[in-house]
Order: structure tokens, then sequence, then C-alpha cells
């Protein structure tokens, strides 16, 4: 059976198009901040033909995102 977990979306998953096509299902819940952690731009993505966003552990900085509940079924628990 599959369970909801949340998932902390960054970068491209901000937007709404985005999250449709990965996670149909996903219900937004709301805005969210990712504490101990700061973007980073450390690779390139294929499929955008740019750099790839990445959360990096950062004492004192912080990752503002967006908070999704997204049905997993490979969730146990």
């Amino acid at each position: 059976m599959a369970e909801r977990v949340r998932y902390f979306a960054y970068g491209s998953n901000l937007s709404a198009g985005v999250m449709e096509v990965w996670a149909p299902e996903a219900r937004f819940v709301g805005p969210a901040r990712l504490d101990g952690f700061r973007l980073a731009f450390l690779r390139r993505s294929a499929r955008w033909k740019a750099g790839a966003a990445d959360v990096i552990p950062a004492p004192g900085h912080a990752v503002w995102g967006a908070l999704y509940a997204v049905r997993c079924s490979w969730v146990t628990a």
C-alpha cells in the first residue's frame, strides 16, 4: 500500500509543471526552509543543458523550497 511522505522540492521541482510530470498525485503542503544547507550548482544537467541544483551541508545557511505530500509505494513501516 502506498504511503504519503514529505518531499522537499527545490530548484526545477519548484515548477508546478515539473512536479506534475514527476509526481502527478503530489499535494502542495506549503513553503519550507531547510536549515543547515545551501544551494549549489555542482554539475550540469543533460536534460536542461544548464547547471543542476543540489543542496549541500552548510551550517548557518538555509534553502527555501516547497513541501509536498507524495505517494510512495516503496515506503514500509
